[in-house]
């Protein structure tokens, strides 16, 4: 019996992997056999953690457009190259002029996390509290002038690739070198009572926007939602917005993208100050690319105050729970600043690919140019999403990266969906205990995107049942 039952065990497991083989290949060639597929390109790689090998590996060189999935990659490089205790620094600075006159400067670190709603310690009115109670504990009433410095991260704050309909919405939003409010704003709209009518603009905040704002909305067919697209780019002082808000709701909150979140922070120390009688003679802005006023002063600065963002592995679960693409965009910069290449988001691609190819992924597997997968520019295969999570499994900081993963249809993994893009990462755990390290990314794909998941998912449910 000793002998017998290795050996029976061993051809009972090639009997199931040969079987679980054959029903991922039965389900990919039952997806190319759809017409929602038909023109697709599709990459699924699944390792067996327990075998240690592939159990499947269809397309997994093929370099595809991932979507957010490319987050798994910007998350896992963050972990290592930055540290998950990693913390951004936005500085606050005191000096006199000439005539003893108090000089206020802030400045920016590309924190991505500052003014964000998502901690009690780093929501906006905190901020500005923040700066009000030190002037107030220097029994300082007047300033001569306050300068918001976001020349941290230069004067390009999204990514090449990145399209016109995108960069106005909320998940178009750049990273600058002072960010704020997770340089995000809000719409409201109200829908009219009659189908084509316009839809009016009833509230934006922050409120001093909605004068920069032309709203070519129209009212929809009732249950059609939101339709709209906002239209601007960064450093832009005229935006609009065109679409429909559907019939049948009181009103429609929407988000966009700020086109200068360092302006925007500004116009709201300012209303904070004047409201707590606070004086300033002159508000200056200055970056890389365009200068308010005088150049950067040259006075002999004090610091009085440093204000730490969450620690990177804090922000990376917003970044892959809510895939917010300026967290993503913020990192690759920092990486590349941090390693010395450059605070740039070319800079930090060239680190992040490097750091890859010394790990054994080929060059040519990576092809990216962002770090939240908004372009449509980006190729990547499926075979290196794996490589990297199977990578992060071997790190100190791994539970804390598999904890951040979002989990649907059961499943730990993100994520990723652009025009004919579907893409997920992550890792399947069955109902016997194994483990699956997978990526599953289809290409131009026609038809409901919603059903492509849905027939995505019943693919990697065939991984549940192992």
């Amino acid at each position: 019996m000793r002998s017998i039952l290795p050996a029976l065990f061993i051809c009972w497991s090639v009997s199931l992997y040969a079987q679980s083989d054959k029903k991922l290949e039965s389900a990919i060639q039952q997806l190319y056999q759809d017409d929602q597929f038909k023109h697709a390109v599709i990459g699924l790689s699944v390792w067996d953690v327990q075998q240690n090998r592939y159990l499947f590996n269809h397309g997994g060189l093929y370099g595809l457009t991932p979507a957010s999935a490319l987050k798994v990659l910007t998350s896992i490089s963050g972990y290592e190259l930055l540290g998950q205790d990693f913390t951004y620094s936005t500085s606050i600075e005191m000096a006199k002029d000439v005539k003893g006159r108090h000089i206020l400067r802030i400045n920016g670190s590309g924190d991505p996390a500052f003014g964000s709603h998502r901690w009690s310690a780093t929501q906006a009115p905190l901020m500005l509290e923040r700066i009000g109670r030190m002037l107030n504990e220097k029994k300082i009433q007047s300033l001569h002038a306050v300068y918001i410095n976001d020349m941290e991260f230069g004067y390009q704050p999204v990514p090449k690739g990145w399209v016109w309909e995108d960069i106005g919405n909320y998940y178009g939003a750049g990273a600058w070198g002072f960010n704020w409010r997770e340089n995000h704003f809000k719409l409201t709209l109200k829908p009219a009572l009659k189908q084509g009518d316009s839809a009016a603009i009833i509230a934006t905040d922050p409120l001093w926007l909605k004068e920069h704002i032309t709203n070519f909305v129209t009212t929809g067919e009732k249950g059609t939602g939101d339709q709209t697209s906002i239209y601007s780019s960064p450093y832009q002082t005229r935006l609009f917005i065109q679409g429909t808000i559907g019939m049948g709701v009181e009103q429609a909150v929407i988000s966009g993208a700020m086109p200068d979140p360092a302006e925007a922070f500004g116009f709201e120390l300012q209303h904070y100050f004047s409201t707590n009688n606070i004086h300033v003679d002159t508000f200056y802005r200055y970056s890389a690319l365009r200068r308010s006023g005088a150049a950067v002063p040259s006075y002999s600065f004090t610091l009085t105050d440093t204000i730490q963002s969450p620690v990177y592995a804090a922000m990376d679960y917003w970044f892959l729970q809510k895939s917010i693409n300026a967290f993503g965009e913020s990192f690759v910069k920092t990486i590349g600043w941090v390693k010395g290449a450059g605070a740039c988001t070319p800079c930090g691609i060239e680190v992040i690919r490097e750091f890859w190819m010394n790990r054994g992924i080929s060059s040519g597997a990576i092809q990216i140019i962002d770090g939240s997968g908004l372009s449509p520019n980006n190729k990547i295969s499926t075979q290196t999403l794996v490589e990297a999570i199977n990578f992060a499994r071997t790190r100190p900081w791994f539970n804390r990266f598999y904890s951040n993963l979002p989990v649907m249809n059961g499943i730990r993994m993100k994520s990723g969906y652009i025009s004919g893009v579907r893409s997920y990462a992550g890792i399947v755990k069955s109902l016997s205990g194994k483990e699956y390290v997978f990526a599953f990314i289809v290409n131009n794909f026609d038809g409901n995107p919603s059903s492509v998941r849905e027939k995505m998912w019943k693919v990697l449910d065939i991984l549940k049942v192992q």
